[in-house]
Order: C-alpha cells, then structure tokens, then sequence
C-alpha cells in the first residue's frame, strides 16, 4: 500500500471523499500499479479476461488500454450500488454478469458497511464482503471506528466452472473470498492454466495452486518485472500466479 493510500485511510470521512471523486474523475487514468505488468504480455490481442469482484469495473477498464479487442467477464452482484457502472459502455468487449463466484451454487448475504449522516448513506462499497468479521476487522485496522452499519443483500454465487469460459487471465478481488473463489474454478484453471491475480491470496492458495504446477509472483514497480515470492509482504497487496508450463520468459517480454 502506498504512502498517500496509508494516509488517507486514517480518516474514514477523508477516504470516502478521496474513493469518490477517484471512482468519477480519475479511474480510468489512474489504478494500481500492479497492473501495469500486463503492458508487457507478449500477446496482448483477443484474450479473454474474467474479473471477479469487479466494482464499477475499473480494472477491466485500465488493463483494457492494454489488451486490444480482448473481451472481459465481469462479475459483480452489487452492480446497483455502483451508480457509475462502466462495465457495459463498450457491449462488445464487456459482459457484466449480475453474480458471485464461489466453491458452490448457493445464496449467500453480503455486507456493505455504511455511515448514515442526515439521514444520507454513505456505503464504503469497497469493503464489502460475504464475511462480515473480516470487514469489522478491517475497517477497525484502517479507521479506528466500529460504530459502522450493514446492508444486507441476498446473492447468487455459482462455481466460475459452471460459466464454461476459457480465460487468459483471472482477476480476484473479493474481501477474504477468494479460497471459495479458487475452489469452484478448479477444472477451468487446469483446462486453461491462465494467469491469476489474487488480492492478498491466503496459503491455502498457496497450497492449492502450488498442486496444480503454479508460481507465485510480485511485480516490482521499480524494475518493471515480476520476482518470484512464497509469502505476502508489504510490498504490495496483488500476487499474480501463473503456470510453470507456461512461463513468465514465454508470456511476458521484459
């Protein structure tokens, strides 16, 4: 996490104002840095991108500078509480899918914490999660507070499997879901080996992917490259895992 990042969440009213005029003025010029490690794929042309935990689906959007005619798989079942919803803008290359991903077919509850001001509701989107102890655990880590709300909202979650995709990259971002994530999509990943970008994978992960012949990866912004890494660290929050089938020599040109 960054410096500025660092300071703006000591202040939750602060964060909330710096999130929003980023979601609606800044988002499609600036994101984590991070991503930039696909500007250097040696095929950047008609590949397939699944997006799970899309948001207003601003990583399709930036990483889309690079991949040119790809075609992505958003996934977000809170589409309605992101007004701003620019998955769909290009109908050719962006297909929003109103679902969750997980080890099963289910319904789940989903939190989103909130402050209520004068009777405004005010959703820190950006923390929601199928596991409301993690959300308490984080916002209390960054805020400080616990005096937050909760809005409740029913979903649906389907194995990523059962979507019958073929991707080249998968992106999860999913609040301490993604081992859930991982295990429905377990036939799509050894079928397709794609590249996997994980928000701070836990070592179950690890574990998993580590079984189907992937390496873990951080990217280093300083020298535009991917280091191979075991644990998390606080370098950085995105781990990208990728098959050793495939190669990091092979897919990337550094």
């Amino acid at each position: 996490m960054g410096t500025f990042e660092k300071f703006v969440r000591k202040n939750w009213f602060i964060y909330y104002m710096v999130r929003m005029i980023y979601e609606f003025f800044l988002s499609n010029f600036f994101f984590e840095s991070d991503c930039k490690v696909f500007s250097s794929l040696k095929n950047k042309k008609n590949l397939k991108i699944v997006d799970i935990g899309s948001s207003n689906g601003v990583f399709s959007r930036y990483i889309s500078k690079y991949l040119y005619g790809s075609k992505f798989y958003c996934f977000e079942p809170l589409f309605f509480l992101h007004k701003q919803l620019k998955i769909t803008k290009n109908k050719n290359n962006s297909i929003l899918i109103k679902k969750g991903c997980g080890e099963k077919s289910k319904k789940v509850i989903i939190f989103t914490p909130y402050i209520e001001i004068f009777k405004i509701k005010l959703f820190f989107k950006f923390f929601s999660s199928i596991d409301k102890s993690f959300i308490i655990q984080n916002l209390f880590f960054y805020f400080k507070k616990k005096n937050f709300k909760f809005k409740k909202t029913e979903i649906k979650i389907k194995k990523l499997d059962s979507f019958k995709l073929n991707p080249d990259i998968i992106k999860i971002d999913t609040e301490n879901y993604e081992l859930n994530i991982i295990i429905g999509a377990l036939k799509t990943i050894k079928k397709y080996k794609p590249i996997i970008m994980i928000e701070n994978p836990s070592k179950k992960i690890n574990v998993i992917l580590d079984k189907l012949n992937y390496q873990k990866y951080q990217y280093l912004k300083e020298t535009h490259k991917l280091k191979k890494v075991q644990n998390n660290n606080n370098k950085t929050y995105n781990y990208f895992y990728i098959c050793k089938k495939k190669g990091v020599e092979r897919l990337f040109k550094f």
